[in-house]
């Protein structure tokens, strides 16, 4: 029969044989697989780094196109706010010549009114000279006819 003590004695020593060759392949693996375990770090921190660079490259050009773009706008509104300017330049030359224009006319009115007036009291004038002058001579000759009115009466 077996003892208890006899599977004790064979499991704690294939277990301290167990124990050791667990240990010395793991250090085994260590070494052998350190550089390799490495390097595939290292391969996956610059596949990380890289597309992290490459996500801010991406998020760069989506910031650079926008920005072209809002240049782009920008230059289309201000070629529009050089031909309003233009236009409003263009309109405000046309006022001036407008007031111009009709600062002449009002100006060439006033001095064909003038004119026209001057002429007006010239002729009312000379026409109340001759009024004033046929009436001192009909006075004039109702004082003669009534000289010889009286004249004759007598």
């Amino acid at each position: 029969m077996v003892k208890w003590e006899d599977i004790m004695k064979a499991v704690s020593g294939w277990g301290l044989f167990t124990l050791i060759a667990a240990i010395i392949a793991k250090r085994m693996d260590w070494k052998r697989f350190r550089k390799t375990d490495e390097a595939k770090e290292g391969k996956v921190d610059a596949e990380t780094a890289l597309e992290r660079i490459s996500a801010e490259v991406k998020i760069s050009d989506a910031a650079l196109q926008w920005t072209v773009n809002l240049a782009a706008r920008l230059e289309q509104a201000n070629v529009m706010i050089d031909k309003k300017q233009a236009e409003n330049d263009r309109l405000h030359e046309i006022i001036d010549v407008m007031k111009t224009d009709f600062d002449r006319q009002v100006q060439k009115l006033k001095e064909d009114f003038n004119k026209r007036i001057k002429q007006l009291e010239q002729e009312f004038h000379k026409s109340r000279q001759e009024l004033i002058d046929e009436r001192e001579s009909n006075r004039e000759e109702i004082k003669r006819l009534k000289t010889q009115i009286n004249n004759a009466a007598k």
